[in-house]
Order: structure tokens, then sequence, then C-alpha cells
């Protein structure tokens, strides 16, 4: 039978005892770390590799391995002393962006947490010496607690998504990155009384996912070029104050919430074109909010007069959605 899984402690004897290595996919062991590394090259259909060791593993594993044709995953199950640069480095080739715009390698390498971050700045820096990294558009980590130094050049991104970091640690020099539109993070204890207080007067972000709200209001007026705000399902009983004040706002989204009345003074969204009201107990809708200059679209209700909302206001396009 062809061995598709070995696993054992692996010695650089071992490989010559692996009579049929030409047919295994996945090797998993711990290795000797100051043995080199015995020739692999039979290792024609080697898909995963997953590595134990005290201490960093001799490159000529890394090296050789990198040649296997069919390898896609190495894992590091190892107490690394430090970070070994030199070491990954032989397996971080060929870097590349997928079509999302996220920055991937040949060998897809995975380290632990606490090594998460160093690996990261790894990546950023190999691809920065490839010329990628003026070109990433999206950065997605679901491990970091703290943000590579190497993204704050990464000029084209536009998704930030990083879930482990606390919204208030996001680097303003990432914040103020010229074509970011999406940032998502963690909010935490320290959302009023942490970090939150050193933020910048205003970010360029133009729109913003936050998982929590309380600390988010609080914040909305340093986004002096917000043009998209999801506030669905946030259990709003009225419109807060500082919403109702944001000059840039183009996409405002306040559906399922239980908002029963819409102000009458909406001349701060002279710039807003979409409006989801979907979900609340709204009977009516202040002539000022459709007489709005670019406003587009309005998804209101089936218990509302659609019919007579559009005969008053042709240009508006009214969605009706069921609640």
């Amino acid at each position: 039978e062809p061995i598709n899984t070995y696993r054992r402690r692996l010695l650089m004897r071992d490989f010559s005892s692996i009579a049929e290595m030409n047919t295994v996919e996945q090797l998993s062991g711990y290795l000797d770390a100051q043995t080199p590394c015995a020739d692999v090259s039979t290792a024609e259909n080697l898909i995963l590799f997953t590595i134990y060791a005290d201490e960093a593993v001799h490159p000529s594993w890394l090296e050789r391995l990198s040649r296997c044709p069919k390898l896609q995953t190495v894992q590091f199950k190892c107490t690394f002393t430090e970070f070994p640069d030199d070491v990954m480095r032989r397996l971080l080739i060929e870097p590349t962006l997928s079509q999302t715009g996220e920055l991937t390698f040949l060998i897809d390498v995975n380290v632990s947490k606490e090594y998460e971050r160093d690996l990261w700045n790894l990546k950023l820096a190999i691809a920065k010496e490839s010329g990628l990294l003026s070109k990433l558009t999206c950065f997605t980590s679901k491990v970091l607690t703290a943000i590579p130094k190497l993204l704050m050049e990464a000029s084209s991104l536009i998704t930030l998504n990083c879930k482990e970091v606390l919204c208030s640690d996001f680097p303003e020099a990432v914040l103020r990155l010229p074509h970011l539109m999406t940032i998502e993070g963690k909010e935490g204890k320290e959302g009023k009384e942490g970090k939150e207080d050193e933020k910048p007067d205003a970010w360029p972000v133009r729109t913003v996912t936050f998982q929590t709200l309380d600390a988010f209001l609080d914040t909305l007026p340093q986004y002096d070029n917000l043009r998209t705000l999801n506030l669905k399902g946030a259990w709003l009983s009225a419109i807060p104050e500082v919403v109702l004040k944001l000059q840039t706002l183009r996409v405002l989204d306040l559906s399922w919430n239980r908002i029963t009345g819409l102000p009458t003074d909406v001349s701060a969204w002279s710039n807003l074109t979409s409006l989801s009201l979907v979900g609340n107990q709204i009977s009516e809708l202040p002539d000022n909010l459709l007489a709005l200059p670019k406003l587009q679209t309005v998804s209101v209700p089936k218990t509302m007069d659609v019919e007579t909302l559009k005969t008053a206001y042709p240009r508006v396009d009214f969605e009706v959605w069921s609640s």
C-alpha cells in the first residue's frame, strides 16, 4: 500500500529508510535541530510537512523542502529562542497578490500565535523587497493582536481586517493611508478611557465597521470623511445627534432598530444618497429628508404608503421591504 502519512522522529538516516518516499503526502515529526537535511527530492507528492523541534531548524531542511514540487503548507510546532528570519526566508518564496489583493506565497507557513506578528513582519518585508507592498489592497488576520509596522507603507491598502486588534490600538499612520476604505477591529474596555483620547482629530477613513456601538458613537466626529455608516440592529430608539451632524455621509443603514420617528432637521446630510429604514416603526418621512439634493434610494418597510411617496418625490427610488 502507498504511504500517505508518516509520523515519527525524523533524523537524517530516517529518509533513507522510507522506501516509498515518493508516495508520501504528509510528514510529521520531531527534528534534530542540528542535523542537516537528507535529500528529500524523492518526496514528489509531499503536500504538508509539520515540524516539531526545540529550537530553530537547520536551514538545509527548509531549503530542500522548498524544492518539493507539490508542497503547500509547512507548520512549525517549535519553541524558538528567537524568530529565525533566515530559516523562514527559505520557505517564503514567490510572493504574489491574490485576486482579492492579499499577500500570498507559494508555500503557506504556519507558526504559533506568539510568533505570528514576527512572521507577518517578515512577509511584509519580503513583499516590500519584491515591490508588492505598495500594491497590497487587502490585509486580513484572525490572530494578530497588534498591527505590523510595515503595513504603514501599504499605500494602496483598501481593506484592513484585524479582529483581535483593539480599535484604540490602530496606528494613526495606518488609519491615514490614502485609499483605506474599510477597517474592522476589536472593541475593548479601553474604548472610552484608554488610548481613545490619543487619536488624531481627523481620520481619512470612509467606511468603518466596529463590533460594538458604545465607544464608537463617541469617536464619530473624528471621521471627517466618513461616507458609509452601518447601524443596522443597534437597538436605537432615535437617531443619535452625532449622526445627524455627519456632513460627508453618503450611505446610512438604520434598518432593524426601534426608531419611531425622524427629525426634520437633516440639513447636514446634503451628500446622502442612500438611506435604509427597514424594520423600524416609522409611519411617515419628513419632507426635508426626501428633499435632500443627492438622495437617490430609500428603503422603507411595507407598512408605509409608498405609492404616495413615489408620486410626491419621483426622483427618489423607494425600495419596499417586508418587516
